[in-house]
């Protein structure tokens, strides 16, 4: 069960990247200014979260195997709240700033 929780979480955060960026690709072209590196990086390649579940499998093959379940588990939902963290850090900072130059 902890090796599954550890390749569906990571991989929900790579699909819902996949559905959210498209629409704000379409706001972002409206703001006219040049986005920040961080966000360029996720409006250019939507899909890198995607094979995150790629890697809590490769972790879960090398680690002991007593404890690579659990070690699978932390290891994905640690990389779900990352790669979280980057999707809404990259995707909302242009707006703020748009928000501070007016």
């Amino acid at each position: 069960m902890r090796l599954a929780i550890g390749l569906i979480a990571p991989l929900l955060i790579g699909l819902g990247t996949l559905a959210v960026v498209p629409q704000f690709k379409a706001t972002f072209s409206a703001f006219g200014a040049d986005l920040p590196r961080m966000t360029q990086i996720l409006m250019d390649y939507p899909w890198m979260l995607c094979p995150a579940p790629l890697a809590v499998l490769a972790l879960w093959a090398v680690w002991p195997a007593r404890q690579r379940d659990n070690a699978a588990y932390l290891f994905g939902v640690m990389l779900a709240m990352a790669g979280s963290a980057f999707v809404v850090l990259a995707l909302y900072r242009p707006i703020f700033l748009l928000a501070a130059t007016i």
